[in-house]
């Protein structure tokens, strides 16, 4: 009886590190890579109200969105330099770079996006970092930018630009952009766009959906959709999540 027992032990201690051995075998030989696909849900305390990188404000919803949805200026150029005296900045693009609807991303859009900055109408909280800055065409994918004088967080301020698509909002006066529906269905130029939201009779939106941008010309997002739903306050978002 005590060799039976010895005996089922050694074949259960083989079974296992046999086991073990099959597993670290796997392990050391495979590669895990992600796979396309799957929604990303996220519940919200407040609601946007200017998804629109020269209106919106710096934190909360608007800034959440436009983070996702617009493009830096670094992220669509491909180089820059700049003069021995600090003023005079030249920006390259790079080339075959769209917005969402197809449309070609070019220097005009960069510099129309920065008269719309410096225009005081815009009531844009970017315009204090921008006075004073004369933005010239070169070439469809160059431009010049020259300062009044030499500004040393000025290559932060220009690669963190969002621009804006100057062939959506050039029609539009810059006093009535505030009204205009492309504040909540912009076209934009980062890894995910718009695809819908739901707004109550008071006008509160309740959610906002983004699906991956086709035409984004970085590393494309595995995730198919992101949702953002809104609360009112945080009791109901915690009741929200609660139930699933």
């Amino acid at each position: 009886k005590t060799e039976q027992m010895i005996f089922v032990a050694a074949i259960l201690a083989l079974v296992a590190s046999s086991a073990f051995t099959a597993v670290n075998f796997i392990y050391q030989n495979s590669a895990l890579e992600p796979v396309a696909g799957g929604e990303y849900v996220e519940g919200v305390l407040g609601q946007p109200s200017f998804i629109n990188p020269v209106l919106a404000s710096n934190i909360g919803p608007d800034n959440d969105l436009v983070e996702i949805l617009f493009s830096n200026l670094s992220d669509l150029t491909e180089s820059y330099k700049v003069s021995s005296n600090g003023k005079v900045w030249e920006v390259r693009l790079k080339e075959n770079i769209f917005w969402d609807d197809g449309e070609p991303i070019t220097s005009d859009d960069v510099i129309s996006t920065i008269k719309i900055i410096q225009n005081p109408d815009s009531r844009s909280s970017e315009s204090s970092m921008w006075q004073g800055v004369l933005a010239d065409r070169v070439s469809e994918r160059e431009l010049k930018l020259t300062l009044p004088s030499p500004y040393v967080f000025f290559e932060v301020t220009m690669r963190n630009l969002k621009i804006i698509p100057k062939h959506i909002f050039a029609s539009i006066p810059v006093a009535n952009f505030r009204l205009s529906d492309y504040n909540f269905e912009p076209v934009a130029s980062g890894p995910f766009r718009y695809s819908s939201l739901v707004k109550e009779r008071s006008g509160f939106i309740s959610e906002y959906q983004l699906v991956r941008n086709e035409h984004y010309f970085g590393d494309r997002p595995y995730l198919d959709k992101i949702t953002f739903k809104f609360y009112q306050n945080e009791e109901d978002m915690v009741k929200a999540f609660n139930s699933g």
